[in-house]
């Protein structure tokens, strides 16, 4: 169990069950068990499962989050191998450097995040894969919608430009993303475009 939820994204069949088993056997705990299960159910349920060693079918795992999704048995090794096909197609610079945020926000304050992925995403900036990315919403920028879902009510369309413009007007009042705006603009992306 340790190893998978050492996983950045897990997927299982949905005849898939999980359990610690710790304690059925006097044991107390392997492979950072009790620090992947703190981080990603929260101490009580870590105890919980800990304790009581109890067997968890597939959708209550995805339920507390120990799973991301769960997919019917013959689909598992199809939609695993898709979902590997598209991250290794990815931009894998700009992939890494999400990864290296998550990490670093499980240490850090906001305002040491806000500084960490400034300097994440100005490096990744530079990047030729980000200028080809620039270069394509360039081209066509009806392809970049986003679909968000309302809490309560229907869906709205908001154009990337619009996120942008949003994300960069909030960012704008800590001290260290002045400069990812200017570097924004010099890669050609401005707000309204």
């Amino acid at each position: 169990m340790s190893i998978a939820l050492a996983c950045d994204i897990r997927i299982a069949a949905a005849s898939a069950s999980m359990v610690t088993g710790y304690a059925r056997i006097g044991l107390t705990g392997d492979y950072g068990i009790s620090w992947l299960l703190t981080r990603l159910v929260g101490t009580s349920r870590a105890r919980e499962l800990m304790f009581l060693s109890e067997r968890i079918d597939a959708r209550r795992c995805e339920a507390l989050g120990l799973i991301n999704r769960v997919v019917e048995d013959g689909e598992l090794q199809g939609v695993a191998f898709a979902l590997a096909r598209q991250l290794a197609s990815g931009p894998a610079f700009a992939l890494a450097r999400i990864k290296d945020n998550l990490d670093h926000a499980m240490m850090a304050t906001l305002l040491d995040s806000l500084d960490h992925e400034a300097a994440n995403l100005v490096s990744a900036s530079q990047r030729a894969d980000h200028k080809e990315a620039v270069r394509a919403f360039k081209a066509a920028p009806d392809l970049f919608w986003t679909l968000i879902e309302a809490p309560s009510g229907p869906t709205a369309l908001h154009r990337l430009d619009d996120i942008l413009g949003d994300l960069l007007g909030v960012a704008e009042q800590h001290h260290g993303v002045v400069a990812i705006e200017q570097r924004i603009v010099d890669a050609g992306i401005t707000r309204g475009q």
